[in-house]
């Protein structure tokens, strides 16, 4: 350890994790969790993420800066809600707004089709009825009155 705002700390070594090595010379940001352990004992409690970044020195050596960023998951999530709420519940208000007269029309459109339709039936079913009533009629009064009885 170079520097750290913990003094106590500067000059601890330790091997660095090859995996995680790895991840920060490819380029790679890695966040993680503060670890429990006496490495980490100042760094304990606060909502703190560990932020490892791997960059190359003037000197072109692989370089490795660890810092500890407060993080409030609850406190960022709450405002996030209260800033995307509002315009998510305006906006579906606004498609429902805009929609709605569309839609009214569109459902009279079909109720007078439907009216249409079963009207368009019931002068079919009339139409026929009046037709077979007059085949009817025709039948017994002009063709079988005609014919010669039997005498």
């Amino acid at each position: 350890m170079v520097f750290s705002d913990e003094p106590r700390l500067e000059g601890f070594t330790r091997r660095f994790d090859p995996d995680l090595a790895a991840r920060l010379d490819g380029g790679a940001a890695v966040v993680l969790a503060v670890p429990d352990d006496p490495e980490h004992r100042f760094e304990q409690g606060g909502g703190l993420r560990e932020v490892f970044l791997g960059f190359t020195d003037a000197a072109g050596r692989p370089a490795r800066v660890e810092v500890y960023v407060p993080v409030d998951v609850e406190g960022s999530t709450a405002r996030a809600v209260g800033l995307l709420v509002p315009p998510v519940v305006g906006g579906l208000l606004a498609v429902a707004l805009a929609v709605l007269p569309l839609s009214v029309a569109l459902a009279r459109r079909r109720e007078r089709e439907r009216i249409e339709r079963r009207d368009a039936a019931r002068y079919g079913l009339a139409a026929g009825e009046l037709a077979r009533r007059d085949l009817a009629r025709r039948l017994h009064d002009d063709v079988l009155p005609a014919w010669p009885r039997p005498g």
